[in-house]
């Protein structure tokens, strides 16, 4: 079994496109973005995704992330020669499927496509600079390592999820 750290990418650059935080009219995005789905073969997202995007292309073949995710990096190998669009939340680049992309196949073989992301979204919905917050994601880690980060009168964005829910990180914080 090939993954794509070991094999040189050959195929047109995959082209990753953040969805952005918001309207429930769609994602808003830019000429570019919006270009690489209509030309796309491959359009590839969570299911909620592949539907806020459903309008920009019909002719696209379109799947769910695979599971387990790094079955991923097989399938692109295996797919390299059409052209792939990946779907992500917000900014790609921040917290998101970006940093995996870099790893898996370098950063000359990827096109971002970036929109705005939760964090940017939730300083904005609270009129709030964040120029020197610091973000800790939870996501998918454990709840306790929020312990290393807080301190006294800082400014903080936190990324949850199910098991890092904002009660939960309260509860930790009290203890």
């Amino acid at each position: 079994m090939s993954t794509l750290s070991q094999v040189q990418w050959t195929g047109q650059p995959i082209q990753v496109v953040g969805l952005g935080v918001g309207s429930d009219n769609g994602p808003q995005l830019g000429h570019s973005a919006q270009a690489a789905l209509a030309e796309a073969d491959w359009v590839i997202g969570a299911p909620h995704q592949l539907e806020k995007v459903a309008r920009f292309n019909t002719q696209a073949n379109k799947i769910t992330y695979p599971s387990p995710f790094s079955a991923l990096s097989e399938w692109l190998l295996a797919h390299q020669q059409q052209r792939i669009v990946l779907l992500a939340s917000g900014d790609p680049l921040y917290y998101g499927l970006g940093d995996w992309l870099v790893r898996t196949v370098g950063r000359e073989q990827l096109i971002f496509h970036a929109n705005i992301s939760s964090v940017q979204a939730a300083f904005h919905q609270l009129g709030l600079p964040w120029q020197d917050a610091e973000t800790i994601s939870l996501h998918g880690r454990p709840l306790v390592n929020i312990r290393a980060h807080i301190q006294p009168n800082r400014l903080y964005a936190v990324l949850t999820d199910q098991q890092s829910h904002p009660a939960a990180i309260a509860s930790e914080l009290v203890e």
